[in-house]
Formats: structure tokens, sequence, C-alpha cells
């Protein structure tokens, strides 16, 4: 099972990795299917130490509906988000949408991972991210990833669908599982949703371009 890592306000690496301890909450996202128009959206990288991710304003274009940022020059950036705009109900049944493309890549531009599971950096990937409302102590079920995971070197210059159907099987929790029951619970009460950014067994270890320039971006439907 795939390993999966969620962005927290207090981080630990080791052995290559960075491991995840649960400290805080967590960055707010939005589900496409209802998305309103927004200028909230924001890149989560970690800092220097990687202990710590920090936030930073990103261009949203809403005559597009389309949220973009530059890549950093560090395998950093792992969350696109935004802080939420409405109340989105249950989602059963409904399909999370975002097309996601690279462009402006200068000339020799790489991507890379953070290494993961391997120490490799060679496949840097994004996708679908969602949340739903927690309360007490730490759930895995309150975060999900979609399974379907697009290299970064699939989409330069080429718009590519992220779309996933809110089906249990197509996501896992923070702990690689899908329990039914609480998948179907997560999904009656999304909260949030955007993209996360990694590599090499992990989805949230963050990218980057060590060398040249690139910019992302997401285009959601409202």
């Amino acid at each position: 099972m795939k390993s999966i890592q969620t962005k927290l306000f207090t981080i630990t690496r080791g052995l290559g990795k960075r491991a995840w301890l649960l400290t805080g909450a967590l960055c707010i996202l939005i589900p496409a299917v209802v998305l309103a128009a927004s200028t909230t959206w924001k890149l989560y990288s970690f800092n220097s130490s990687g202990r710590a991710l920090r936030a930073q304003k990103v261009s949203y274009e809403t005559s597009t509906n389309t949220v973009s940022f530059t890549f950093p020059e560090t395998a950093d950036a792992a969350y696109l988000t935004s802080t939420k705009v409405g109340e989105f109900g249950d989602l059963t049944g409904k399909t999370l949408q975002g097309t996601a493309s690279i462009t402006n890549v200068a000339p020799g531009t790489t991507f890379a991972n953070y290494p993961g599971c391997s120490g490799s950096s060679a496949n840097p990937e994004v996708g679908l991210y969602f949340t739903t409302k927690g309360t007490g102590g730490f759930n895995p079920s309150v975060y999900w990833w979609s399974t379907k995971r697009v290299p970064l070197s699939v989409i330069i210059n080429h718009p590519t669908a992220l779309d996933t159907a809110l089906e249990q099987g197509l996501w896992t929790d923070f702990y690689g599982g899908s329990d039914p029951a609480a998948f179907a619970a997560a999904v009656r009460n999304v909260t949030d949703w955007g993209v996360s950014f990694g590599g090499d067994c992990f989805y949230a270890n963050g990218v980057g371009t060590p060398t040249g320039s690139a910019d992302f971006s997401l285009v959601v439907t409202p």
C-alpha cells in the first residue's frame, strides 16, 4: 500500500523521508463541483528545516477559475489549497474536478520530488486531495488522497484532468487504507479539497525545479 502523508504543522525528517506528526489543523481545500470564485488560494511549502510549512499567496484568475504559481527551486511545494468559501453538503455520487498543467518551462528545467521510500527524486507527481470535518484527536479517516497520481512530466504544456469520482476504492486515507464506512461518511461532509505534490511512495513530500523554472496552474470548475 502506498504510504501517505498529510500537511501538518510539526514535521520530522528521517531516513530520507519527511515523517508527519499531527499537531494542528490542516490547510483548507474546496471541491470543484461546487466551487465559488475565490482569491484565498495559497501554496504551502516546507521551510528550510523541513519541520514546518510556510504559506504564500498565489495567482487566481477569476475569469477562467485558474490558480497558478511558480515552482520553488527546492522540492518543497506540498499543497495548493484554498480556504472554504461555502458549504458543500453531501457529495455522494459526485466527482472532484481539476485540470492541471505546467507552462512557461525554461530551457534546461528539471523537476524533482523530495526523496521518498527508495531515495529517488525522479518521480514528482500531483493529485487531488480532500478532507472531512474532524472532531477530537487525530483520525486518519479525515484525510483522503486520490489514487490517480499524474507525473509532472505528463502535464507540461498538456492540460490534464485530475478528476476523480468520490467512490470508495479510488481514494486512500492517511495510512493508505480505505474503510468503506469511513469514506462514505467523509464524502457526506466534505469540508475542503485541493491538490498535493509528492513522489517516490509519498503523496505530499514536496516537489520543485532544481534547475530552470516553470509555472503550475489548476483550472477548477465553478
